[in-house]
């Protein structure tokens, strides 16, 4: 939905509110999801994520962690960029656009879950791919590295060993 939509008078309301909801409900879950223990998180934005989970006293004010969630959600900042979470809220994002898909791998607003595993391991045998071209000059062969050592950066921090890199580059 356009914000040139949501402030047209002849916007149809009750989907306006329909999406709002399903929106909310989705950064509800996804934040729930994050303060799990175990919940394997990479990218900037993730270590005050990790801190904020190990402090027991901020949970103890509610009952679980779902009501944690619901508390927060609505003041945290959250979008999809395709390969992370991006929690700026003030602009100036330009990670998981175009060309530039790796970019959020060293942002200190993104947070890259479990969820977004399959399409890091895709960006990877991609440039393993690329890697292999000829014809792509210096500047490309050093963005492709680049971008190969952005995606192991990754891939370790959600768990994949050195076996599973080389199985994805197969």
């Amino acid at each position: 939905m356009t914000t040139l939509y949501a402030m047209s008078r002849l916007q149809d309301a009750e989907l306006y509110d329909s999406v709002g909801l399903a929106a909310l409900s989705i950064k509800t879950d996804l934040l729930e999801h994050w303060l799990e223990p175990d919940a394997i998180l990479v990218g900037g934005a993730a270590e005050p994520i990790r801190a904020f989970r190990t402090k027991n006293e901020a949970l103890a004010a509610k009952e679980n962690r779902a009501e944690m969630a619901k508390t927060i959600s609505p003041l945290v900042h959250l979008r999809a960029t395709g390969v992370a979470w991006c929690t700026a809220d003030t602009g100036g994002c330009n990670g998981g656009q175009g060309v530039e898909k790796t970019r959020c791998a060293d942002c200190g607003n993104a947070v890259i879950d479990e969820s977004r595993k399959a399409v890091w391991q895709g960006i990877y045998a991609q440039q393993i791919e690329l890697r292999d071209l000829t014809d792509i000059g210096p500047g490309g062969t050093e963005r492709v590295e680049r971008d190969l050592k952005r995606c192991e950066a990754v891939l370790k921090g959600l768990g994949a060993t050195e076996e599973d890199l080389a199985y994805v580059a197969t």
